[in-house]
């Protein structure tokens, strides 16, 4: 894989990171799993739940901050940018693949 993809996700990831108020040194799974917690919360109606599992311990300032952070995300062209190159640089791969006659059935194609 070409490494400006990588070098471009992980200047995204970090300004998604700072973005959102995510605390420094917080593990990537804990952020996943908080974010998809308040949006299961906030599915059911239930924003108090969101606000309990967006902690301080992962998101500096808490559930009520965070969720306004994600209520007024600013632009993120670095985040644009890595989703254009990843996915650029996946189309390049399954051409390459098909070029060879590999036919790995990447990108969901039978």
């Amino acid at each position: 894989m070409n490494p400006t993809v990588a070098t471009s996700l992980a200047r995204a990831r970090d300004d998604a990171r700072a973005a959102l108020g995510v605390a420094p040194g917080a593990p990537p799974q804990a952020v996943i799993n908080s974010l998809y917690g308040a949006s299961r919360a906030l599915t059911a109606g239930d924003r108090a739940g969101a606000e309990r599992v967006l902690s301080p311990a992962v998101f500096q300032g808490g559930g009520a901050a965070t969720l306004q952070r994600l209520a007024s995300l600013p632009p993120l062209p670095r985040a644009n940018e890595a989703a254009t190159l990843a996915q650029f640089e996946l189309y390049r791969l399954d051409r390459q693949d098909d070029d060879r006659g590999g036919g790995g059935g990447g990108g969901g194609r039978q």
